[in-house]
Parts: structure tokens; C-alpha cells; sequence
């Protein structure tokens, strides 16, 4: 734990109406001290009710900016190679994820750099394995998603009054604050899982993703948001009749980095968000574009 202060919500007011101050050094030292505040400082000024000039609006967003050329950078080279067959759908899902947690979270609300998604996932893999036993999809579910009381990770679903928080989206976000959307905890089942040999891909359901497990000819699902439960064969045998192809092609990266990108999307237009908003558009585009690109075969 840090002993480095939260930020002091009081004095925000005080710093926006400096961000766009005409001294250099000001306007440094003052994007210094807003950075602290974390990828929540859009929620703060929202929560405070924050009116803010055009101008004020520009420089917040060339703050948001401030590290994004290479993110971009990352990205176009994601995307670039997102088709190539010798990299792993796993391994192509683990960048794209990374890249936007080091977007939304590169420093945490106490200002310190927040840990890699890598680092994350490695300790939790590490952890598992100490545990007693052959590795197993269920044991491992209930290691993430179940009660803390049993020694799990307990990271659980974003509750409805937060269901909307564009953090949700963020798996680093979500590992250490122990919440997600369904699609943010079925990535951590699997990128975890890939770890421990597991071999556990998604199922991208409408309105709600879901994760698949096939051993012996039979698919065994599991639910992370919902304390990551194995449905029961007469539920899969009902999802298979109105959605065979989810059961049968596991997404692609693409195809999840995507939906991920939707929620973020949606998320920051809740939160009226444009900075962050325009932002992911713009990811956005760049992958429909490259698909729209991409030769068949």
C-alpha cells in the first residue's frame, strides 16, 4: 500500500479554472498535479458539476491526449497483424486488452504507475498453481470468481449502480478492485486460463458473454459475472437451440477486442465523456477499416 494521498476533490475546481492559464508553468505544474487524479477525473468533474469553457475542454482533452501517440502507435501495429496466424487469439486479445488498460489506467488515482496487465495475470496463474491439485476449468472459476470467504480473488460483476463505469471495461482495473462487465471477467477466465493449460474460450451471446470449456465431445460453460457458475446441461442444451454458432466458433480477438470496445463506447457516451469517447472511436474505426481491408481467401 502507498502512503501517497488521494487527490483532494476540493481543489479541483481551483485547477480547472487553471488549466488553460496563459503561463507555461502554471498550466505544467497544474497538468502535473490533474494527473493524480487518475482515469477518474472525468467522473470527478462530473460528480462536482463542473461547467467548462471551450477552452478549458480543449486543454482536458490534450491532457487525455497527452500519451496517446504511442497507444496509437501500438494499436496500428495490432491491428496490422491481428490477421496473422501464427500468434495465438489468446495471445492477440492479451495486447489489444493491455493496450487499453495502459490507456484508461497508466497511473492509478494515487499517481503511481498502475502495474502491466502481464504482471496481473502472471501472479494470478502463480497463485492458483499453488494450489493443491490438477488444474481444472470449475476449480479455477471459483478461484476467480468466487467467495473471498474461500480464499477466492473474488472478483465479481459490476453492480447496477456502477454497471456503467467505463473502468469496467479495464481488466487491470478490474483485477485490482475486484469488478467487471461479463466480457472484462470471461477474458481474465481465459487469459488466466491459457496460463494453467486450460483451454477456454468465449461465447459471445447476445447481451451477455459467456466463456466455453470442450472436453470429450461436450461443452461446458461458465458464467464469470454470475460468481462464475458452470451452467447446467439443460441450459446449454437451451442455448445451443437459439444460438448453435456461438457454441460451435469461438470469437476471434477481433471479434472480442470489438465488443469491448462497444461497452467503452457506450460507457462513455453514459458518462458524457468526449474526450475518452473520441479516443475510442477512433480505435474503433481503425479495426473496421482494417477488416473492411482485409483480403478473403
Amino acid at each position: 500500500m502507498s502512503d501517497t494521498p488521494h487527490p483532494d476533490l476540493s481543489q479541483l475546481p481551483f485547477l480547472i479554472r487553471l488549466v488553460d492559464d496563459p503561463s507555461p508553468a502554471v498550466r505544467d505544474k497544474v497538468t502535473r498535479v490533474l494527473r493524480t487524479y487518475g482515469p477518474q477525473l472525468s467522473s470527478h468533474i462530473q460528480a462536482l458539476e463542473l461547467t467548462l469553457s471551450p477552452q478549458q475542454k480543449a486543454a482536458l482533452r490534450r491532457l487525455v491526449t497527452a500519451d496517446e501517440a504511442s497507444i496509437r502507435s501500438a494499436w496500428t501495429n495490432w491491428v496490422n497483424s491481428s490477421h496473422r496466424t501464427q500468434i495465438s487469439e489468446h495471445q492477440k486479445l492479451e495486447t489489444a486488452l493491455e493496450l487499453l488498460a495502459r490507456w484508461q489506467s497508466e497511473r492509478n488515482e494515487n499517481g503511481e504507475r498502475a502495474p502491466r496487465l502481464r504482471t496481473l495475470l502472471d501472479k494470478i496463474a502463480e497463485d492458483f498453481l499453488d494450489r493443491d491439485g490438477t488444474p481444472d476449468p470449475e476449480e479455477l472459476s471459483q478461484f476467480l470468481f468466487g467467495d473471498l470467504e474461500s480464499g477466492s480473488k473474488g472478483i465479481a460483476g459490476a453492480p447496477a449502480d456502477d454497471y456503467y463505469n467505463p473502468l469496467n471495461s479495464n481488466l487491470v482495473w478490474a483485477i485490482e478492485n475486484g469488478q467487471g462487465l461479463p466480457i472484462t471477467l470471461a477474458c481474465i477466465f481465459m487469459l488466466v486460463g491459457d496460463r494453467v493449460d486450460l483451454k477456454i474460450h468465449g461465447c459471445s451471446f447476445p447481451g451477455h458473454f459467456l466463456t466455453r470449456v470442450r472436453e470429450d465431445g461436450q461443452d461446458w460453460l461458465f458464467d464469470p459475472f454470475n460468481g462464475g457458475r458452470m451452467l447446467s446441461a439443460n441450459e446449454v442444451a437451451a442455448l445451443r437451440k437459439v444460438a448453435p454458432r456461438e457454441l460451435s466458433e469461438p470469437p476471434s480477438a477481433v471479434t472480442i477486442v470489438t465488443r469491448v470496445l462497444h461497452n467503452m463506447v457506450n460507457a462513455y457516451r453514459q458518462s458524457d465523456d468526449e474526450a475518452h469517447l473520441a479516443f475510442v472511436l477512433e480505435l474503433l474505426n481503425d479495426l473496421h477499416s482494417a477488416q473492411s481491408n482485409t483480403p478473403t481467401l
